[in-house]
């Protein structure tokens, strides 16, 4: 992750804005199309309920760490993206009208609140705790690259800039590491018997 935020700042320090989406726009492909209007919702709240859903059902302590962690970044996102930023365009507002893009069919494309990417965020802030939880060099990579290919399908849909998914990693990933270390020191959660367990365990009867 360090790696990449270094590697972004050097983006945004040298690629003007809107060149790096174009070009990504440029060698848009129907198989590309196909994959990445599907990809993006690996971001969208549905799928992270799912995956909330199933630590849920493998260990109650995570899934409450995970479910905290995605409710404290969507919130933190949603008042920066509606209350602070509102009016930042999104690329098919920002780009002149004459300018040739090409959009994906069947893709909702928005216009405004651009700043900063929730779906990128999302992605970020589960998979983050997933690399975390599973405690694996090589998972912890395939986790990130899975994270950062919805980063890309943002920008590949003309939904966002890279700014906006640059900024929506960081926060995805901090909130994550915020959460997971209140939690683990700061708490007596992760020591309780009744937590490390399946949801399901609660309703079962002792004899």
């Amino acid at each position: 992750m360090g790696l990449y935020i270094l590697a972004g700042l050097f983006i945004l320090l040298l690629v003007p804005k809107g060149n790096l989406e174009r070009e990504i726009n440029s060698y848009s492909t129907e198989s590309a199309d196909n994959f990445f209007r599907f990809y993006t919702e690996l971001g969208n709240g549905a799928f992270l309920m799912l995956v909330i859903f199933l630590l849920f059902m493998k260990n109650m302590y995570h899934g409450i760490l995970a479910l905290v962690s995605f409710l404290a970044s969507t919130i933190v996102v949603q008042l920066i993206k509606r209350v602070a930023f509102p009016d930042a365009p999104r690329p098919i507002s920002f780009f002149e009208p004459t300018l040739k893009l090409h959009f994906v069919s069947s893709v909702e494309i928005h216009h405004w609140a651009s700043f900063p990417s929730g779906h990128t965020s999302g992605a970020f802030t589960v998979f983050c705790l997933l690399a975390i939880l599973f405690k694996n060099g090589l998972l912890a990579v395939v986790f990130f690259i899975l994270a950062l290919m919805v980063g890309f399908s943002r920008m590949y849909l003309l939904q966002h800039f890279f700014l906006d998914t640059y900024v929506g990693a960081i926060l995805g990933t901090g909130t994550t590491m915020i959460c997971y270390y209140y939690f683990q020191y700061k708490t007596g959660m992760p020591l309780s018997e009744k937590l490390n367990r399946p949801v399901f365990d609660l309703f079962k009867t002792t004899k």
